[in-house]
């Protein structure tokens, strides 16, 4: 995984909970005008997301502008979790 990812999702994880989401509506405002033609549940669009899980699709986002993937992996998706400080908890 690249460094500039790394260093774009540390920069996420300052802003204020505010700040992300107005980030969060201006690339959900863009991602509907881009994938107009696609369907989408309008579950996915017409909801309030918590500062987490903005957070988390705002990473996400930026890993696959930086990767140019459409589609990640489970893997991937670990490293996303793993960049944003989140780690399983032993008994």
């Amino acid at each position: 995984m690249s460094s500039q990812w790394h260093e774009k999702v540390a920069k996420l994880a300052l802003l204020t909970a505010e700040e992300r989401k107005e980030r969060y509506n201006a690339i959900r405002a863009a991602k509907t005008q881009r994938l107009s033609v696609t369907v989408i549940h309008p579950d996915a669009i017409n909801r309030d997301y918590s500062d987490r899980e903005m957070e988390f699709l705002m990473a996400v986002d930026e890993w696959k502008q930086i990767n140019h993937k459409q589609f990640p992996t489970l893997h991937d998706m670990l490293e996303v979790i793993d960049a944003l400080g989140y780690k399983k908890e032993t008994p």
